[in-house]
């Protein structure tokens, strides 16, 4: 909220102190005296561009760290999101609940039409035991559930055997998913190249 009210606060404050200046009649002087108009208008643009540089590169990675703090609280509390979403150099992470315990999705990259692909799919149990890994050359999220195509499944003490089509519930949709992208709050004037560059490595657009 003050990263939005603070360019505003400048305006007024430098119209306020200058239209005192004027009712007084010191601007008047000042110009009579052979000052000129952009003598008297520097200390005001030398301090808002300090003030300004201030706040992009130093209050606002402070602001951005707690905004993700919050969201991450409003998430978990609040909301009761049961799935997570991150996104990494090492691709796209997902991790979701279901009746069983909790799966973890990875996929290295994301086909323009928002296809995932070089899918992993780990299943585990409430205690962490891993109890199955699917890998599927592509995924595509559907109605309550993912989509695996060609896929492989493995299980402890088990080869690995070709299943084919294989789906997997979920509670997540794709206006879900999109919505699990950080907000552009929460993230740090000094992350926005590092993070572009991630976006458009995974497959996504940074727009």
């Amino acid at each position: 909220l003050a990263q939005e009210i603070l360019p505003f606060a400048m305006l007024f404050g430098s119209m306020l102190a200058f239209w005192r200046l004027t009712r007084s009649s010191e601007l008047l002087v000042a110009r009579a005296a052979g000052v000129s108009a952009w003598q008297f208008l520097a200390p005001a643009v030398l301090l808002a561009v300090a003030i300004g540089v201030l706040v992009v590169t130093v209050f606002n990675p402070v602001a951005s760290v707690l905004r993700n703090r919050y969201d991450s609280l409003e998430n978990r509390v609040l909301k009761g999101r049961t799935s997570e979403f991150a996104l990494s150099r090492t691709g796209l992470w997902l991790r979701q609940r279901d009746a069983d315990g909790f799966g973890i999705i990875h996929a290295l990259r994301v086909a323009p039409d928002g296809e995932l692909l070089d899918v992993t799919v780990l299943q585990f149990r409430e205690d962490d035991r891993i109890v199955r890994r699917l890998d599927a050359p592509s995924a595509r999220l559907e109605e309550r559930n993912w989509r695996l195509n060609d896929a492989w499944s493995w299980r402890p003490g088990e080869s690995s055997t070709p299943i084919g089509a294989f789906v997997l519930p979920t509670t997540m949709t794709a206006s879900s998913l999109q919505e699990s992208f950080a907000a552009p709050e929460t993230l740090s004037f000094w992350e926005l190249p590092g993070f572009i560059t991630l976006l458009e490595t995974a497959g996504f657009s940074a727009h």
